[in-house]
């Protein structure tokens, strides 16, 4: 007999499989979303995850609308049937993906990829469902076991990215799922022979497939098929061909040669970000024909051409791509040229092409090439510079549902502005290039908030900018030292003879530039009559912070991905509340349809349904806001969400399988004493957090790593107990045939949560999320105070000590 009863905890291979799954579905999360990258827009990523992840959830719902548990006997059947069906789920959404991704355009493959990436997800939420409702009464080891299984998921997507790549890490996923099905089946206790032959086979052919043996053609990524991504125009308008591809957990990196115009390459990250890399002899000799020729037209040339002559010692170039601005910095006439790169992938691309581009990233002299994120790299450092560039550092690639929260970087913000600006040199420069009028009056509006903080009105500060503009860029130039009226005429008539727009541009003391600019510095508006003139034609231009550090959100209102995720969010999880209560209702008295539907407790389901939900909510409005706070500490935004998410769940299963020994043993009281706890951990860190963080920041990368980790211990395995504790109070109270369902909407509940969470970030900040979780567990608190006091006569748990255990 497998297990004895269902209040003695089942036998190692069950908590092991709950693991295995848990790790495949984070895996599967973070995995997936680098290939819907590739295929989507990056604001169609995170709808598509939203509603895939709604799988787990229905998973749950289906094992409910299944009515009774299995036979202690058959168990293991049940849950190997679920593990390989998730199994054959895994390649097959990836090669079904794929085929749509090749033959529709963007939206219709929004529509159609979907339903596809959820079938795994629901397979899972199948196995999971059933694995709480056949153990309820040992829930903490196994939701221990399912979170642990989790956080090392999300660093295991990791390390399989940067070894295999997007596509054969898919497969290997699939196959841990191939072996939790095949041990299940093979297990004594008469199992089909036929379904153990079956996983064996899927495990052979997961693992042949991760090995590289698959056919090329039918799994070849359709890059460039979508019209909204920049690689389109350079594959079919400009006839390019991909030449090198590198596939890590950053992203898809991609180098296009053209045969066309055999002096210029781009990079691409997923499809979008695209960089020039330039033919260069290597002889500084040859750079004022090449920026002659092939940058004449770019406006970020302006920034270095017009430096004071004393202010050429030093520059820091952050996000320089395929090497432009190291170019024109050689030509500029600087001398220490410190360029920081986040893409490790794009760097190694360019150094392995030193033939094409003269070797910039190859040691070139006066030229040091960092791989970082380029404002934690300024925070380390001490001395000053003349320059600092920025051009067209955009990261709005999406690398998992909680990935969307970094997928905007912290570079430009209020505190970003300030920190450049305290890092210059007297007669120091801040210059960066942007993609249209908005971003480059954000930029400005940051630069006037800024300096307004310094005590600079906004007319005496707008003697410090220019801004040159182009059909396709624009620049905006700050210095530390005011430009006088010889200097702003003499850029002006450098902006003419050059071909760019005076229309759009703007020098000080200049009357012939944007009116509205010059309006601004002759004090006839201020910067509050500027942002309202913008949002007036649709554009928000409001400073930003790190709090709320969406600067590409441009658009007035919600963004239409987050919109529609949360409305497609509130529908689907009203479902899932409300189909099974009709169900309820409908057959009353009748049997099947769980336990409590035969019972006229329908209390213990308002209850259930609200704290379960709130749970959910709370997590994931806890989760995105602490991963705000650590990614300037860690840096790569892809290590970060891997560390945060691999350290809080790792805490949480840690919490969940220590939580059935936590005093008071009853589960009710258990939930209010840690959901208490909650709310005073969180209000510590909401207010001083950014305080530890600051300090962090000032240490050593190790020291950094360790004390992210320690900083989510006591959050963390806080966070572990109250789901496990609740599924224990629901058996107690009758509800046991009902664990799915709730699992169910604890699982809409979370996804629901991330999409809020983004919501509230966006228009009031993570601080102010992370806040609304704290309502979540005070809420839970309470609810869980108030149903135990109205309850007391219809709930009488009485678990021995085995069941505890």
């Amino acid at each position: 007999m497998i297990v004895s009863s269902s209040h003695r905890q089942p036998d190692l291979l069950f908590p092991s499989g709950i693991f295995l799954i848990a790790f495949s579905v984070m895996a599967f999360e973070v995995v997936v979303a680098r290939l819907l990258a590739v295929l989507l827009s990056y604001h169609y990523v995170f709808l598509v995850l939203s509603m895939a992840l709604f799988g787990l959830g229905l998973g749950g719902l289906i094992v409910w609308f299944l009515q009774k548990a299995p036979p202690d006997k058959t168990k293991h059947l049940v849950l190997g049937r679920y593990a390989l069906l998730f199994a054959i789920a895994l390649p097959a959404s990836i090669f079904l993906a794929i085929q749509t991704g090749r033959f529709t355009d963007s939206l219709w493959a929004v529509i159609f990829i979907g339903p596809i990436v959820c079938t795994p997800f629901a397979a899972a939420g199948l196995f999971m469902a059933e694995m709480y409702r056949s153990f309820p009464a040992v829930s903490h080891r196994l939701y221990g076991m399912d979170l642990l299984g989790a956080g090392a998921g999300a660093w295991g997507a990791v390390v399989m990215l940067d070894a295999l790549g997007g596509l054969r890490a898919h497969f290997l996923i699939a196959a841990g799922a191939a072996l939790v099905a095949l041990l299940l089946t093979c297990r004594r206790g008469g199992a089909p022979r036929r379904l153990a032959a079956w996983s064996l086979c899927v495990l052979a052919l997961c693992l042949m497939l991760a090995a590289g043996v698959f056919p090329q053609r039918l799994l070849e990524i359709p890059v460039g098929r979508n019209p909204e991504k920049e690689i389109h125009d350079a594959l079919n308008s400009f006839r390019g061909e991909i030449t090198e591809s590198r596939w890590t957990a950053f992203g898809r990196t991609d180098l296009v040669r053209y045969r066309s115009q055999p002096e210029v390459m781009d990079l691409y990250v997923d499809g979008t970000a695209g960089s020039p890399m330039y033919r260069f002899s290597g002889r500084r000799e040859d750079l004022p024909g090449l920026v002659e020729t092939r940058l004449a037209d770019f406006p970020g040339r302006m920034a270095f051409e017009f430096l004071k002559p004393d202010a050429r010692d030093s520059a820091l170039l952050i996000g320089p791509g395929g090497g432009r601005d190291v170019l024109l910095a050689l030509w500029g006439g600087l001398k220490n040229i410190t360029a920081v790169e986040l893409n490790e992938d794009l760097v190694e691309l360019v150094r392995r092409n030193s033939s094409f581009n003269g070797g910039i990233y190859n040691g070139y002299p006066d030229v040091a090439v960092v791989v970082d994120e380029g404002r934690r790299y300024l925070r380390g450092q001490s001395e000053p510079y003349d320059l600092i560039f920025l051009s067209l550092p955009v990261i709005n690639t999406t690398r998992s549902l909680e990935g969307y929260a970094l997928t905007e970087n912290f570079l430009f913000t209020l505190e970003s502005m300030r920190e450049y600006w305290e890092r210059l040199t007297g007669d120091g420069s801040l210059a960066v290039v942007g993609h249209n009028d908005a971003e480059i009056l954000r930029l400005l509006a940051l630069a006037l908030k800024m300096l307004d903080g310094q005590g600079v009105g906004t007319a005496d500060a707008m003697k410090h900018a220019y801004v040159v503009a182009s059909d396709d860029y624009l620049c905006l130039v700050l210095r530390k030292t005011a430009f006088t009226p010889p200097e702003g005429a003499q850029m002006h008539r450098a902006m003419l003879n050059q071909g760019f727009q005076p229309a759009s541009s703007f020098f000080p003391f200049v009357q012939a530039v944007n009116p509205s600019l010059l309006a601004l510095s002759s004090g006839r508006i201020g910067l509050d009559d500027l942002i309202r003139q913008v949002q007036a034609q649709g554009w928000d231009i409001r400073p930003v912070s790190d709090n709320r550090p969406f600067f590409y959100k441009l658009e007035n209102g919600v963004p239409r991905p987050i919109f529609f995720a949360c409305g497609a969010a509130l529908i689907l999880y009203g479902a899932t509340l409300l189909i099974p209560w009709l169900v309820i209702r409908k057959n009353r008295g009748g049997p099947g349809m769980g336990t409590l539907s035969g019972q006229p407790s329908g209390g213990i389901h308002r209850w259930g349904l609200a704290i379960f939900s709130l749970l959910g909510l709370g997590f994931m409005l806890v989760e995105l806001s602490l991963l705000s706070h650590f990614f300037l500490l860690l840096g790569s935004p892809t290590l970060a969400m891997a560390t945060v998410l691999s350290a809080l769940l790792g805490w949480a299963g840690l919490g969940s399988w220590l939580g059935g020994r936590w005093r008071p043993h009853s589960p009710e009281r258990r939930i209010r004493a840690v959901c208490l706890m909650m709310v005073i951990w969180l209000l510590a860190y909401a207010a001083l957090l950014p305080w530890i963080v600051s300090r962090l920041a000032q240490l050593a990368d190790a020291w950094r790593w360790i004390g992210c980790v320690l900083l989510l211990m006591p959050v963390g395995m806080s966070a572990g107990v109250p789901f496990p504790s609740a599924i224990q109070w629901l058996k107690a109270a009758g509800g046991e045939d009902d664990i799915p369902w709730m699992y169910a909407v604890n699982g809409a509940s979370s996804v629901t949560g991330s999409a809020v969470s983004l919501l509230l970030a966006i228009h009031f900040g993570f601080q102010q999320a992370l806040l609304a979780g704290v309502a979540c567990y005070l809420f839970v608190y309470l609810l869980t105070h108030t149903a135990c006091e109205r309850d007391s006569d219809k709930i009488r748990i009485k678990m021995g000590n085995a069941a505890l255990g």
